[in-house]
């Protein structure tokens, strides 16, 4: 009640078009890893300015996408229902998403996904949530393919249709547009491109692994510095857009691979942490506030990108914004959370934090149980 009362007469300002992009085992591998390669990983990004950037705190070790992608967008912990496959077992249509949050502020919103629909049941649960256009890989044209990893779609060639997406959206009238892309380019396995063909080396830290474990970093290193390319083409194609837009893109878990090239000194929670953050980066073509956000829990992202991009939030959202992303930044589906003192106590635990954890996760649940009509998901 309090949440709802503190909203009322809050103004909304300018809305952006929103790009949302949850890139397939984007990883920073060097939290876990000392290496050196033969050239820089992710040089754009490294070096962009007017940006916010920090980690996600993601559900999965290696893999788990759909975890992820339903804490991304609906602002909920797994904690309190690990081990589903969440598209799969629960109601979409009845849970409050990012989806319903904009379209309630008259988004028009797309999904585009460029692989089956099938793959986690996507094909039902973005109907579920209200996309207005869902695009899978039958939809488009122009998905291309790096070397011998076939299956896979390079980001380039997806951000390209994403923006041609975005254009499609722009002849439809002047409401502001939301477009949410799950990626697939970084995918594991690895070793699949013939190894000369692969560009980036690691020249210093892989002295105590076999001949194989070299084959898939210096791929999966290569697919990165591919993403950092085509996040460059699409800041590029962005900022010659006259209408304000906002970008998050952000790592859904690490790749397969990750565990076994852990060669710095980290203790068991550290290297627990470490495995399961994914980088995420903020952009936009108007003025950002640079910031580092650290480490967050994925539940968390979404509610504070929206607030940046000055877009309307609900009492949920402006709780998990305003209160819990500030004294508890990290919530995990992993019986684990860290306060803002970095301590990092299990949801068992008596502690400070206690009452404001077990609110957010009553919302949570509140939310998950299929409650979308009620007030706290609403935008007053």
């Amino acid at each position: 009640e309090t949440c709802r009362a503190e909203l009322q007469g809050r103004t909304v300002r300018e809305t952006p078009d929103i790009i949302l992009i949850l890139n397939e085992s984007w990883y920073d591998i060097s939290l876990i890893a000392d290496l050196e390669t033969n050239e820089p990983v992710s040089p754009f990004m490294d070096n962009l300015e007017n940006c916010i950037r920090g980690y996600a705190v993601v559900p999965g070790l290696g893999g788990g996408t759909n975890s992820s992608e339903y804490e991304l967008l609906t602002g909920n912990s797994l904690q309190l229902v690990p081990g589903i496959t969440p598209f799969s077992s629960l109601n979409m249509a009845k849970e409050a998403t990012v989806v319903n949050l904009l379209e309630e502020q008259g988004y028009r919103t797309a999904a585009f996904h460029p692989a089956s629909g099938s793959n986690y049941s996507r094909n039902l649960a973005y109907p579920d949530m209200g996309f207005d256009g869902i695009y899978f890989a039958k939809d488009v044209d122009g998905l291309e393919f790096w070397k011998q990893r076939v299956s896979f779609a390079t980001d380039e060639s997806v951000f390209t249709i994403l923006s041609e997406l975005y254009e499609s959206g722009l002849k439809e009238g002047n409401s502001p547009l939301f477009l949410y892309n799950l990626t697939i380019q970084n995918h594991g396995g690895y070793a699949l491109v013939t190894a000369d063909q692969v560009p980036l080396q690691v020249t210093e830290g892989l002295e105590e692994l076999d001949e194989w474990s070299h084959y898939e970093i210096n791929e999966y290193l290569s697919c990165v510095n591919m993403t950092d390319q085509a996040f460059q083409g699409l800041t590029a194609y962005f900022e010659t857009v006259e209408r304000p837009v906002i970008i998050c893109m952000v790592g859904d878990h690490c790749p397969t691979i990750a565990p076994k090239f852990v060669n710095k000194e980290l203790t068991e929670e550290e290297e627990l942490l470490y495995l399961h953050s994914t980088p995420f980066i903020i952009w936009s073509n108007q003025e950002l506030e640079e910031e580092d956000w650290g480490f967050l829990g994925m539940p968390c992202l979404m509610p504070k990108f929206l607030d940046v991009a000055g877009v309307g939030l609900s009492p949920y959202y402006r709780y998990i914004a305003e209160e819990l992303a500030l004294e508890v930044p990290v919530v995990t589906s992993f019986g684990v959370y860290q306060g803002k003192d970095g301590i990092i106590y299990s949801y068992e635990d008596e502690t400070a934090y206690t009452e404001q954890v077990n609110s957010y996760l009553a919302m949570g649940y509140w939310n998950a149980t299929g409650h979308l009509e009620d007030p706290l998901f609403d935008v007053p």
